[in-house]
């Protein structure tokens, strides 16, 4: 005889069994177990002995909460690999006060007597299952839907034809579990779909999620079917559900009138206001569609098994670091956090021999958050390769779309998986004791790339044409409205596969201009997001080291957005130089405040299409190199990046034409994914350039430059530098220490001359005379008298001067013009 016992929301038949003196479960029914549960596994004797004298290995036991007519009882069982799903020994009839009536099939628990089954009988009792996540909200009574688990498996098979009359009886465990109200119902068991009543008397939203098991469905015949008024009365509670099999729930009752729930009404009224009445009802079906995908805000999260994290330590020994001291009135904190995560399943009670301290980091808006200190963990993993998409990469792959759609998950890391073997590696102590993770936690190293490559799991095939994936951030992206649509059903049923949720109040639902990676993207192009720019506007000047990395660390982050970046910020990057003291100068004001300018006006830069031809304008100037990658697109030039560095101090010693030709090489190679395969135009202020192509035999330096750019298809072009603007103000800015200003022209501002005429000699040296400064405006030059050195001064520093003092020697000996090879 078998007696039913509920089990963490599922139905076990105990064969009862008083010639053993232990009960004990299969390995096939504790691994049924929720996860937390077997967390709580303990050793147990090695072996345990049969009553006809074998042995079998005892795997541990456990303490389970039992439910067994009606009531909850805890008891120790051992887990073992027997024959039967579960055998109730001696220890819980005794423990439990049970008496057996087998004359009646009855066992008397608690003064109520609860049926015992045979294995036929066994044949019209069925667990039933709920058949998609449902979040039941607040104060509501909504209509589930489930199926029966393992029907027809039974020894007796049932005939499901026609009608079958059952009642489902909920389970204990499982209402006391979800803070729910299961009711008691009379159901055609013979449905696909069986209806059963739930109702939520919290202040918070619950969810039931696929699979499990709330309640027991019983096959009764037609004669018990039949109640008369007295049974009736006595039946008050029991409820008769008829229902369409596919309009069982109140999800679909929702979906039949269009009607939102209200974690969904706050995302569509943020859709964007171009929406046509049709194309916003096309949209609200979608998110009637997929309502569970969306957590509310309450309830637990999803979880998927489709990646496992795994924390590869080698052969690392155990970590122990001790707790850091909390300060008082962070202690309530600390312990309600834990308490949250307990009650979630996303922490465990741990005996693990690793442990890290935890920190609570205050946030922006004041409240505390919960932190590990990993670094130690970090330092001993062994650092997953997986590869993280560029930045720039994600963006230029949206080029040509019209609609998108942002998603964001609900805490993501929280629904991954952690590797069994590694959970004990994630422990961290408290002052209440050692816990670990189920799931993956914040901090680790590799969890990056795990979540980088779970997400291309779930949208493989879909990534770059149908959507862009960056760690926990999603953008589905669309030339059309309908085309979008069709792609955004494609991918959030790939999510819902996998049982991940979504954070809705983070989504961004059917825009035509929309927030992705710190960017704003739309139709027209890329920019820099205007909330985080708005900052720069009050930003005062910083006082130390960290406050100036700060601010360079959002410019640099919008640098493809601003001319001459890397001359602009020159100052400021000497400041982080190593060792030096840190001294706020009227160039670091300046240059500070240029790019505070640049920022809060930055341009909208374009997408690059695979058809247009490519532009590349280069230039270099004393201190840096700059370079505008463009494309003509409809008969108009579009900036798809601009680029700048500054150079080394070996690279400002170049001689002009070598710094050109610098950038070039350099910028060629910079935006070699755009320019490779294809031919482009590469536009320049510097003839010579043209000339150095021409080269028949380089040598040294040229020609492993040449080389480098003989991978590449390119007509050169010539422009006047007056012309020439766009990439010459991206090496030039302007400089105090030697006079150069963006208004003066590419030469030195200030130089001896000599004349050099066509017979090949030059003036006397003692003929040197100042020349005047030249400013440059509009394509007039004007002379400047400016004081200047003596002519003996001047000679005397030609000749410290060791290239001068090269061609000086030169010109005395009356040698011929050396070959420019020479000099490179």
């Amino acid at each position: 005889m078998y007696l039913p016992v509920g089990i963490y929301s599922k139905i076990v038949p105990f064969l009862i069994d008083s010639g053993s003196s232990i009960t004990l479960v299969s390995k096939e029914t504790f691994e049924n177990l929720p996860e937390e549960i077997k967390q709580t596994r303990k050793k147990g004797k090695k072996t345990l002995w049969l009553a006809d004298g074998s042995q079998i290995k005892n795997k541990g036991t456990l303490r389970l909460d039992m439910e067994v007519g009606g009531a909850v009882l805890e008891h120790e069982v051992h887990i073992a690999d027997i024959g039967s799903d579960a055998i109730l020994g001696l220890d819980f009839l005794m423990n439990h006060h049970c008496l057996l009536d087998w004359h009646n099939g009855v066992i008397k628990l608690n003064g109520k007597d609860v049926t015992l089954q045979s294995k036929k009988d066994q044949a019209g009792i069925f667990r039933v299952k709920v058949t998609e996540t449902v979040i039941v909200p607040s104060g509501h009574e909504l209509v589930v839907g489930t199926q029966l688990v393992r029907r027809g498996q039974g020894i007796h098979p049932v005939d499901w034809s026609g009608t079958q009359q059952a009642i489902l009886t909920p389970l204990l465990s499982f209402m006391e579990r979800h803070d729910i109200v299961v009711a008691h119902s009379l159901v055609d068991a013979a449905k696909n779909v069986i209806p059963l009543r739930v109702m939520n008397p919290t202040e918070h939203d619950v969810t039931l999620y696929r699979d499990s098991q709330p309640a027991v469905l019983e096959l009764i015949t037609e004669d018990e079917a039949v109640l008369d008024s007295q049974s009736q009365e006595g039946l008050e509670s029991l409820n008769v559900i008829q229902s369409d099999d596919k309009e069982c729930d109140e999800a679909s009752f929702r979906k039949r009138e269009g009607l939102l729930p209200e974690h969904l009404k706050e995302l569509a009224s943020r859709m964007s206001s171009s929406l046509s009445d049709t194309q916003r009802n096309q949209a609200e079906k979608v998110l009637l569609e997929f309502e569970h995908l969306f957590h509310s805000g309450s309830g637990p999260l999803g979880r998927t098994d489709t990646v496992k994290h795994k924390i590869n330590t080698g052969d690392s020994a155990p970590i122990k670091q001790h707790p850091r001291r909390i300060p008082i009135h962070k202690q309530a904190v600390a312990d309600e956090e834990i308490k949250k995560m307990l009650n979630s399943g996303v922490i465990t009670p741990s005996e693990s021999p690793w442990s890290s301290p935890i920190v609570l980091v205050r946030k922006k808006d004041g409240s505390v958050r919960f932190c590990v200190d990993y670094r130690k963990l970090n330092d001993a993993t062994i650092k997953d390769a997986y590869p993280i998409p560029r930045i720039e990469d994600s963006l230029d792959s949206l080029c040509g779309s019209q609609w998108f759609t942002t998603l964001d998950l609900a805490s993501g890391y929280w629904q991954v998986e952690l590797d069994q073997n590694d959970r004990e590696k994630t422990a961290f102590v408290t002052r209440k004791g050692l816990y670990e993770f189920t799931v993956m936690p914040f901090g680790l190293c590799n969890a990056p790339a795990t979540f980088q490559r779970l997400m291309e799991k779930v949208l493989s095939g879909l990534q770059w044409e149908v959507a862009v994936l960056y760690i926990d951030d999603i953008i589905v992206h669309g030339r059309t409205f309908d085309e979008h649509i069709d792609r955004l059903r494609v991918v959030l049923k790939r999510l819902q596969a996998a049982n991940l949720t979504l954070k809705t109040k983070k989504c961004c639902f059917l825009q035509q201009k929309v927030e992705f990676l710190g960017h704003i993207v739309s139709s027209a192009g890329i920019s820099p997001n205007p909330e985080k720019i708005a900052k720069v506007t009050n930003w005062s000047a910083p006082t130390n080291l960290k406050e100036l990395r700060s601010f360079l660390g959002l410019a640099t982050y919008y640098r493809r957005f601003i001319k001459g970046f890397a001359n602009i910020a020159r100052p400021l990057h000497a400041l982080t130089e190593k060792g030096k003291q840190f001294t706020w100068s009227t160039d670091c004001q300046e240059a500070f405040s240029i790019l505070k300018n640049r920022l809060t006006s930055a341009p909208i830069l374009g997408y690059p299409t695979k058809e247009d031809p490519f532009i590349l304008d280069t230039d270099a100037s004393q201190f840096g190199i700059g370079a505008v990658l463009s494309q003509r697109q409809s008969g108009q030039e579009i900036v798809i990046a601009y680029g700048s560095r500054l150079l080394t101090k070996s690279e400002r010693n170049y001689c002009t034409t070598r710094r050109e030709l610098l950038a070039v090489v350099y910028f060629a190679r910079y935006f070699k994914h755009y320019l490779l395969g294809r031919k482009f135009l590469l536009r320049t202020d510097h003839g010579s350039l043209r000339w150095l192509f021409s080269f028949k035999e380089p040598e040294g330096q040229v020609a492993r430059w040449l080389e480098a750019l003989a991978e590449f298809e390119f007509d050169i072009e010539h422009r006047a530098g007056t012309r020439h603007l766009n990439a010459d103000a991206l090496s030039r800015i302007p400089c105090k220490q030697c006079g150069h200003t963006g208004e003066q022209s590419s030469g030195p501002e200030f130089m001896p001359t000599q004349t050099l005429h066509e017979n090949g000699k030059m003036d006397p040296p003692g003929n040197v005379s100042r020349a005047p400064r030249i400013r440059v405006i509009g394509d007039q030059l004007i002379p400047l008298e400016v004081e200047g050195l003596s002519k003996e001064e001047i000679r005397h520093e030609q000749l410290r001067d060791r290239d001068l003092k090269f061609f000086l020697d030169l010109l005395e000996e009356g040698k011929p013009r050396p070959r420019w090879e020479v000099f490179f």
